[in-house]
């Protein structure tokens, strides 16, 4: 379970350091770039009920998995955009994808600390920010090595979207 947390930094920090490069390509604004950022805001606060509502009717575990794979393809859909709007719909679906797996891993996580005794959430989401530290790091030297970035955001998405099912199937009920 703590691999998924990962596995979302990391998703999550190799977005966030293409956006220059993706704000440039598209030739956005500072406010331009502001408002289609929004969409990934928009995107997880639609989905988050939603996905609540989901690992209800068919437990976290189910749901954390489909979730991070649909993350894992989203991840590509920034950096294909060709205009602001696009780039907002992507963020959407970036959003809504991204909420939906912090709403289902979490409930897992609960499900998980529940059957320790003793509070463990902290560990989790420290692992969230290792992998953010990760997905940076790679960003930044595969930024800096010239990789555009449709390139390593599909590499990004391939790695997310392989591991995640295969590191979340000893998953609780629940």
């Amino acid at each position: 379970m703590a691999a998924i947390f990962f596995l979302n930094g990391a998703g999550v920090a190799s977005w966030v350091v293409r956006i220059p490069a993706v704000q440039a390509r598209l030739a956005l604004t500072p406010g331009v770039l502001g408002l289609a950022l929004l969409g990934a805001a928009v995107g997880a606060l639609v989905a988050m009920p939603l996905a609540g509502r989901w690992v209800v009717r068919r437990g976290s575990g189910p749901v954390t998995r489909l979730a991070a794979v649909g993350f894992a393809a989203a991840l590509v859909l920034a950096p294909l955009a060709a205009s602001a709007l696009a780039l907002a719909l992507a963020l959407v679906a970036f959003g809504a994808l991204n909420g939906a797996l912090d709403v289902a891993m979490n409930a897992q996580a609960a499900t998980v600390e529940r059957g320790y005794g003793r509070p463990i959430m902290s560990s989790f989401h420290a692992l969230f920010s290792w992998g953010g530290l990760a997905g940076a790091a790679v960003g930044g030297l595969v930024a800096g090595a010239g990789v555009a970035p449709t390139w390593h955001l599909l590499g990004a998405a391939v790695v997310v979207g392989v591991a995640a099912p295969l590191v979340a199937r000893p998953m609780l009920p629940g």
